[in-house]
């Protein structure tokens, strides 16, 4: 059983719960076309904080840059994907009664590299937020996913060990991050060429969606 012995789970948000992959990509995708960035894989910078992608956009393609305009950057690119994300949030299929059922059997905790006020506005809008004991945003790590910092706090927080707690992830950097952290990470992926790479990543296992992890899991496996 995946949850066998484990006492703690800890959600990504974006791509997780909160259906808001489209929307980053293309907030990314408007700002990089306005100041002239070349394309990019938006797997590569998935989960990764949104100064952290444009710092590794430019060093790929060794271009030069000032932190200011990194930093004017991430202000426009948030603004772009906060606007789309008000216009149409989406949550994964059963988000609430799935954190609901889930808290009333083990710790919760969302460990998330969006931007504070869109971790709230998730929070809020979808009434989660009393489930998860523990909530930390992008803001609140020095270093970004794949650096297990944002995991380890929460372990530490809680006094959770890593054998006692399950990542559930949708990033190839955020499996990493728990790989590093030595926990077991579930993989979240909507088509075969993601599962793979969330497999070779270091996944235990892939599903299409939280609720197929969640029916999976209610059927004893």
């Amino acid at each position: 059983m995946i949850l066998s012995n484990k006492k703690l789970i800890i959600f990504d948000m974006d791509g997780v719960l909160f259906l808001s992959t489209h929307s980053h990509e293309i907030a990314f995708k408007s700002i990089c076309q306005k100041y002239s960035l070349p394309n990019f894989i938006y797997t590569e910078i998935s989960g990764m904080r949104t100064d952290e992608a444009f710092l590794h956009i430019f060093n790929k393609n060794k271009m030069i840059y000032t932190p200011e305009l990194v930093q004017l950057m991430t202000i426009e690119k948030r603004e772009i994907a906060a606007h789309l994300l008000r216009e149409n949030p989406i949550f994964a299929e059963n988000c609430y009664n799935i954190i609901k059922n889930l808290s009333e059997k083990y710790i919760l905790s969302l460990a998330s590299s969006s931007d504070q006020k869109n971790v709230h506005y998730f929070l809020n809008t979808s009434r989660t937020k009393e489930f998860f004991k523990v909530i930390i945003s992008g803001n609140e790590v020095s270093k970004c996913k794949p650096d297990p910092e944002i995991f380890n706090k929460i372990l530490y927080t809680l006094s959770i060990s890593p054998q006692e707690s399950l990542v559930i992830e949708d990033s190839i950097k955020g499996i990493e991050a728990a790989k590093s952290a030595k926990i077991c990470a579930i993989g979240i992926a909507n088509d075969e060429f993601m599962r793979t790479n969330l497999m070779h990543a270091g996944a235990f296992n892939v599903f299409l969606s939280v609720n197929e992890f969640y029916e999976n899991l209610s059927k004893g496996n």
